[in-house]
């Protein structure tokens, strides 16, 4: 059973993230299992998240295509994906470090925005109160 507190924040992080409340429910199961995990970092537990967060069966994959930000910056090379995030997942940095360097690698498709939001919250002791990540880009 989800709290009100996670019921709003679901909403509000899928509405941030553009998506209709039909994703409410798939945020919300994502974060359910994401809490369970011993290591919420590793790169086939985010990819699990990433693929629940979608409300798909399995895991998401890797983005296979460079995607172009609204800033015009460009994200990370496909073929260099796996190897950030591994690096990523073996950092030893705080929450706010974290959500940056995964956000800026973007790696799949869609679903980044709740994935990042997940983990941050996870790693930011915010198990039982999670909030919306801090807004790193303008």
């Amino acid at each position: 059973m989800f709290t009100l507190h996670e019921v709003i924040w679901a909403s509000e992080e899928v509405k941030r993230q553009g998506d209709g409340p039909e994703f409410v429910p798939y945020m919300l199961r994502a974060w359910d299992h994401a809490k369970s995990f011993p290591s919420v970092t590793h790169t086939e537990t985010i990819k699990f998240i990433a693929g629940l967060v979608l409300g798909k069966p399995s895991s998401a994959e890797y983005a296979k295509v460079t995607r172009m930000f609204a800033s015009g910056d460009k994200g990370v090379d496909p073929s260099n994906i796996p190897r950030a995030m591994e690096s990523l997942a073996n950092a030893n940095v705080d929450a706010l470090e974290w959500y940056r360097e995964f956000e800026t690698i973007h790696p799949f498709i869609d679903g980044n925005g709740r994935t990042g939001s997940i983990v941050w919250n996870i790693l930011a002791g915010n198990v039982d109160h999670p909030v919306t990540p801090p807004q790193l880009w303008g």
